[in-house]
């Protein structure tokens, strides 16, 4: 162990710790405690913060009224932050675990436990970028999202609350009541002339969906006709059972396709890509199951996720590149700049009983050189 300080009393007072004689309240602390589990695992190398000692700090009241930074957790204390990075065989992994106490109703209890996510298996080996979660309850996932919003943004609330009342609809009770806790959304094929997005929803009760999608579009309709805007139709696709086109209704516009499988919605800008995705599901041709993906998950027994985050190296290059060549001849030596990785990557978050745990594996630094080269087209450099 080497130590190195400029001050000669925090170096005495680091070697009281370990002088067996003079053992300090840190050895028998649950943070010593908490490192000394994460270095049984093996590490390269590790940072940790005890937050709980800070807290305090961090916590104390701001002259402006201002929220703690922890206070979107939701939680009573945060214990603390340990953030380590290890090779597993050929693979390196990283791995943040932020740990609290108590219960709350911010986003450290929004996500549900880890669970298996059934509709993967909608999306192909070929997706280029994928992102899911799980919730506990859809009905307490939209009541504590009201109280965040009510708490953190209440501008926000406020619309919401208007929305409801102007299209006589009950969002807890006509939506959420219809729906299971898996979300995903994914960029599963080309990404031209249209990205060929999907979105994918846990769905217990179609029918009573349908008609909540029905009763809102009356809803918009009645609105818009009253400004002499043309409203929107919602009528079923034609050879492809249990798919319905959501369009304008002068056929100006994109077009919105949904349809229902297996307990799932899956949305997506054409009805061929829901068929793609059924095909897939039923072929056992799925990002879920293919080697890529699976040589990604984390090397623990923990085989559900709370939410996972996957991209394929050179998506968003591929993205931008299709976006028109104006882009390209201003941008591009940003957008070449996004080419750079190691491979695909995937992030897998998991919630548990007091602690949030992210793990990241495979081609991370593509990710972090694909934002960097993002804010540089921001700063239109």
């Amino acid at each position: 162990l080497v130590t190195a300080s400029t001050s000669r009393e925090l170096l005495q007072q680091v070697a009281a710790i370990f002088d067996r004689q003079s053992v300090g309240s840190f050895a028998g602390s649950q943070f010593h405690q908490t490192l000394m589990e994460e270095y049984a695992q093996g590490i390269d190398w590790l940072i940790s913060i005890d937050l709980e000692s800070l807290q305090g700090k961090i916590d104390s009241p701001k002259a402006d009224g201002s929220e703690s930074p922890f206070a979107w957790l939701g939680v009573e204390k945060v214990s603390n932050l340990v953030l380590q990075r290890k090779r597993v065989g050929a693979e390196i992994e990283s791995r943040a675990v932020l740990r609290y106490e108590g219960e709350g109703e911010g986003l450290a209890t929004l996500l549900g436990t880890p669970g298996a996510m059934g509709g993967l298996e909608f999306v192909t080996p070929e997706a280029q970028l994928a992102s899911a979660f799980v919730i506990e309850n859809p009905f307490q996932a939209v009541d504590r999202l009201f109280l965040m919003l009510e708490k953190f943004h209440p501008e926000a609330w406020r619309e919401m609350v208007d929305f409801q009342i102007r299209n006589g609809v009950n969002l807890r009770d006509d939506l959420a009541a219809t729906l299971g806790g898996e979300f995903i959304f994914a960029v599963d094929g080309s990404l031209l002339p249209t990205p060929s997005w999907k979105l994918i929803v846990e769905v217990y009760d179609s029918g009573a969906f349908h008609q909540t999608m029905l009763r809102l579009v009356e809803e918009l309709n009645r609105r818009l006709e009253s400004g002499g805007v043309a409203g929107y139709t919602v009528q079923p696709v034609s050879g492809s059972p249990g798919q319905y086109v959501f369009r304008s209704a002068d056929g100006t516009g994109p077009e919105l396709v949904y349809g229902f499988d297996s307990g799932f919605l899956i949305a997506a800008p054409s009805s061929a890509v829901i068929s793609r995705a059924v095909q897939a599901q039923r072929s056992g041709y799925t990002l879920a199951s293919s080697a890529e993906f699976q040589k990604l998950l984390p090397r623990d027994t923990r085989t559900n996720l709370s939410a996972l985050y996957y991209h394929q190296t050179g998506f968003l290059h591929d993205f931008l590149m299709a976006a028109g060549p104006g882009l390209k001849a201003e941008s591009s030596p940003v957008i070449e700049a996004m080419k750079a990785g190691s491979g695909p990557s995937l992030f897998a978050l998991y919630s548990e009983p007091n602690r949030l745990s992210l793990t990241g594996s495979g081609g991370q630094e593509s990710l972090w050189m694909n934002l960097a080269a993002m804010a540089a087209l921001s700063r239109g450099r």
